[in-house]
């Protein structure tokens, strides 16, 4: 067995967590390059310091514009989930503090104004989201996401962000479909 010592150089036989740690600032940051180091293997991204909610908004927020990235560089065509791009542009847009309406959540998910209503009548009819009344000559209504569909939605995306975090995944969901 070969591992690497807390500066990096390899230390053949030896078992890491015996190996003597560097002493002083130096020491520290050594041990810091190490981890950074071992993260960057393990693909971890570092928890940020935010409230559930936060990161999970913010999760969202990199998940919509992660879609609109390979949308612009494959074409919105090729890829089509419509009420996904709502449902992610709704709990996104409700963590950052705006409204959206029909036509927003139509450019949302770049599909034509008649497409975007087909999926919110559907979405509406099964109580994930609320849209008052057209008042008129007034602004268009705001669409929202239903409390059970924005609860479904941050346990989904608590679960999403937690499978990317690392390989100890206890909580992930069994494979429904059986072996392959």
């Amino acid at each position: 067995m070969t591992t690497r010592g807390i500066t990096g150089e390899r230390q053949p036989g030896r078992d890491p967590l015996t190996l003597p740690l560097p002493q002083g600032t130096e020491g520290i940051e050594a041990i810091a390059r190490k981890l950074s180091l071992l993260a960057d293997e393990l693909s971890v991204d570092p928890v940020p310091a935010q409230t559930t909610t936060e990161a999970t908004g913010a999760f969202a927020r990199r998940l919509r514009n992660e879609r609109r990235l390979r949308d612009a560089a494959f074409g919105g065509q090729l890829f089509g989930e419509p009420a996904w791009d709502m449902l992610l542009d709704l709990y996104a847009s409700e963590q950052e503090g705006r409204t959206v309406s029909a036509a927003g959540l139509s450019r949302a998910a770049g599909v034509p104004a008649t497409t975007a209503l087909r999926y919110l009548n559907t979405m509406l009819a099964q109580g994930l989201i609320s849209k008052p009344p057209a008042a008129g000559d007034g602004p268009a209504p705001e669409v929202r996401l239903t409390d059970s569909a924005r609860d479904r939605m941050t346990a989904l995306l608590d679960r999403m962000l937690a499978s990317r975090r690392g390989p100890n995944r206890a909580d992930e969901a069994p494979d429904r479909h059986g072996p392959r």
